[in-house]
């Protein structure tokens, strides 16, 4: 079974791998149609900081966004979700902030044709990862994001930035963290499958 769980992490970091998604290109506040004014947009700043981005005016609240070399390298796929506007010419990329490291299962509960496996599951942060929680520090300050999920935000030179919790958790020399899953198989004729 650990090698079924190994293959499913590595072939989905989603259980516990952290992104950051970010616009690239010509970004204003037309463009996703959300109340943000692009002069103070904490993302950027912070990714700005850290040298994966270049943030230039090109007009009132908007903005020519540009991932640099470390941040080409640091991409995650192709960008997406291309929208295209009359102040705003914009992709989405995808910045991992860890990837996938090790498994370890630390129980097997079978039941027949049944079982359930209980595992630890080691992230590593990626450079970027590395370098935001650097410059972030250990001061924490929790704040509700977009979506329904309870983020971590880290408030520093009055920029603000969303991560997550497993990562602004840990200590402050610690490069990586552990996520808890359980998965659930199913037996068959030729071997164990994770349904």
């Amino acid at each position: 079974m650990k090698s079924e769980l190994t293959t499913a992490f590595q072939q989905d970091a989603s259980p516990g791998g952290m992104k950051l998604l970010i616009e690239v290109g010509k970004v204003s506040k037309e463009c996703y149609d959300l109340p943000v004014d692009y002069d103070s947009r904490d993302d950027y700043k912070a990714l700005g900081r850290t040298g994966y981005i270049t943030l230039e005016s090109v007009g009132d609240h908007i903005w020519s966004a540009a991932l640099t070399d470390s941040g080409q390298r640091a991409r995650s796929g192709e960008p997406y979700n291309h929208v295209q506007k009359t102040t705003c010419d914009s992709w989405i990329v995808s910045l991992p902030l860890s990837v996938f490291s090790t498994i370890d299962v630390t129980g097997i509960l079978e039941d027949g044709p049944h079982a359930k496996a209980n595992a630890e599951a080691r992230w590593k942060l990626t450079a970027l990862g590395l370098a935001l929680k650097r410059y972030f520090g250990p001061q924490l300050v929790e704040s509700k994001s977009l979506t329904p999920a309870w983020r971590a935000s880290q408030v520093k030179d009055g920029i603000k930035l969303v991560l997550g919790e497993d990562i602004m958790d840990m200590p402050d020399r610690a490069d990586g963290y552990t996520t808890y899953v359980t998965a659930e198989y199913d037996k068959y004729d030729d071997g164990w499958k994770r349904r």
